[in-house]
């Protein structure tokens, strides 16, 4: 499974972010695409912990837009932890 894929799959399977509208599945799917690829190992940890994250944090869709910014920045506490231990 491609990264697209895995990305695809868990943001056309959440629960809440099926009911969200276009413009916002798009931010989501912009942040967890800023996960580096090209080490496919890598890239499952980040994600899958973005993932959890998420799924923790996106609860329902009237407060999107605050919970989209909750999870904008762990997805660069993530990449920048990963970088930080990978220097």
């Amino acid at each position: 499974m491609n990264p697209d894929q895995i990305i695809e799959g868990y943001l056309n399977n959440h629960i809440v972010v099926v009911t969200l509208e276009a413009e916002q599945k798009l931010l989501l799917r912009r942040i967890f695409t800023s996960i580096p690829t090209s080490d496919a190992q890598a890239f499952v940890m980040m994600s899958g912990q973005l993932m959890s994250f998420c799924s923790n944090t996106l609860t329902n869709k009237q407060q999107f837009e605050y919970q989209a910014a909750q999870i904008a920045n762990k997805a660069l506490e993530i990449i920048l932890d990963h970088k930080a231990h990978k220097a």
